[in-house]
């Protein structure tokens, strides 16, 4: 009942109470009952209004309401990283059907590398080595694959962003560079894992890298009993091994950038394959330069991991892994000054330099 109706009412009352009295004792009555009726009226207008206020507030919903709560406010998946994902899924399903343990340029495979040449560089981003290797591949229009340790891309992101925006491919090189094979497989998720969490987060979104490169070359070269948990794990976190057919020893070559270059020229199949380099080694800066003449003039063309892998496999290379320089805008980090002990922390717990 609205405020009008409770009006009416109590107008009606006070007609009633006019037209019930005897005829003698109007006037002094008709006012009396006129005074109650009119206070009654009084008395149920506040009544009225409230119970009319709270349906009203009810019809509609408060401004709170309509705010959506923070839980309520998840940013719903982006199309292209969705479909990215299931790219990379499904090119894993057609790996694996051909292929228990999808990998690369391991020891005794057979390959046809097509006169190409893939250069790979482990153990970086180093921040007095790694700017300079990137100068020198984009002065010759060279792409390279970078197999990074968790631990220096944390303290490098700069470095991590610089490889992507500039086309090159990422790789994972575990965390601290530990040989995977003398892991409980818990530390071997997490030390594969933490290097994923590192690079996402110098990103800002989930990129899937798929490239593995194993420490030491385990257990590829050696803890070769290790293999089938090795490759177990490999399928668990969907990643390829990537080794090498070409090694540089570049980390033993210490001063001498002419002598990677001819080893390097003696070392490589006419066919081509794949290169074994290290971008925290100045020597390498050195010979970079004269390694790229070299293999140009052979007549061998420059290619990369994941080309090599999706021809083995037949699948797009975007599947094997996707370009996050592709859909991400470019927007360089700038070098951050820290203090923290990364870069000591993997010196105690590197057990091998290849």
């Amino acid at each position: 009942m609205d405020v009008s109706c409770w009006f009416r009412y109590g107008v009606l009352l006070m007609r009633r109470g006019s037209e019930n009295q005897p005829h003698g004792h109007r006037p002094a009555r008709r006012r009396r009952n006129r005074r109650l009726a009119f206070a009654m009226v009084l008395l149920l207008i506040p009544i009225a209004a409230g119970i009319a206020f709270v349906e009203y507030r009810d019809t509609f919903p408060s401004k709170e309401a309509e705010q959506p709560k923070p839980s309520d406010q998840s940013q719903p998946e982006s199309p292209v990283s969705s479909e990215t994902e299931r790219s990379v899924d499904e090119t894993w399903a057609a790996a694996v059907a051909q292929d228990a343990s999808p990998s690369l340029a391991v020891p005794g495979e057979t390959i046809a590398f097509g006169h190409r040449i893939a250069l790979t560089f482990d153990d970086g981003p180093d921040p007095a080595t790694t700017p300079a290797i990137l100068d020198v591949l984009r002065d010759y229009h060279v792409k390279g694959t970078f197999f990074v340790i968790g631990a220096r891309a944390e303290q490098h992101p700069e470095l991590i962003d610089r490889i992507v925006s500039e086309g090159h491919t990422l790789g994972n090189h575990t965390y601290y560079h530990r040989d995977l094979t003398k892991l409980t497989p818990e530390l071997v998720s997490r030390e594969l894992q933490d290097t994923q969490a590192v690079i996402d987060e110098v990103l800002g979104e989930h990129s899937q890298i798929t490239l593995f490169r194993p420490p030491c070359g385990a257990p590829y070269i050696t803890q070769m009993e290790g293999l089938p948990v090795f490759q177990e794990a490999m399928r668990e976190q969907r990643l390829y091994p990537v080794m090498w057919t070409i090694d540089s020893r570049d980390w033993a070559l210490e001063n001498q950038p002419e002598s990677i270059v001819d080893n390097l020229a003696q070392s490589t199949p006419e066919g081509g394959g794949v290169v074994l380099l290290h971008d925290t080694q100045p020597q390498t800066v050195e010979a970079l330069p004269k390694v790229i003449e070299r293999y140009s003039a052979a007549g061998l063309k420059f290619t990369g991991v994941r080309d090599l892998l999706a021809e083995k496999y037949g699948v797009d290379p975007n599947g094997i892994e996707a370009d996050p320089g592709a859909t991400r805008p470019s927007t360089p980090l700038q070098p951050e000054v820290s203090d923290n002990n990364r870069l000591s922390d993997l010196s105690s717990l590197a057990e091998c330099l290849s």
